[in-house]
């Protein structure tokens, strides 16, 4: 089993197990919601690497919690989905960094790739990430090595 919980918000219950259903099958644990706002309150708290997002909620539209999404963790994978054929919402979905789009109804296939693409992205951002932070702690280490070579410790000389 896939230890990467995955979350899912969509206010229709019936989508939402479905998704969990299925995920679970991949052997992914997941957790979802149909509110918004405690979608949105559990992911600040565990900062899901992967999140499935309706885009038409009551009360607010997917779109805006994919940019708040993004606000908090810019790292978090985003799928949006949705059950109308409208491309203006694949293209804003994608103009705030939305990872993959999936059409309702949809396969447990199609599931299957965008959750493995939003994982893979995922992996390889946490890798530059490590990367950059040894980069980092190594160039500190040199900096310091090469202070210690160029200027070294001058006697304490008493002035009278």
């Amino acid at each position: 089993m896939n230890n990467t919980e995955i979350l899912i918000i969509d206010d229709d219950e019936f989508v939402a197990e479905s998704i969990s259903a299925i995920l679970n099958e991949l052997g992914y644990s997941n957790v979802y919601f149909d509110s918004a706002d405690r979608g949105v309150e559990y992911f600040v708290k565990e900062k899901n690497p992967i999140l499935i997002l309706d885009i038409n909620l009551p009360k607010i539209s997917g779109i805006d919690i994919l940019k708040e999404i993004k606000k908090i963790n810019s790292m978090t994978q985003v799928i949006m989905m949705t059950g109308e054929r409208e491309i203006q919402n694949v293209v804003s979905s994608l103009k705030f960094k939305a990872t993959d789009f999936l059409l309702k109804p949809f396969s447990v296939q199609t599931v299957e790739i965008a959750i493995q693409r939003a994982l893979d992205i995922y992996n390889l951002l946490r890798e530059r990430e490590l990367h950059e932070q040894r980069i980092e702690t190594d160039l500190k280490l040199a900096a310091k090595v090469q202070k210690k070579l160029l200027l070294p410790s001058l006697p304490q000389k008493r002035v009278y």
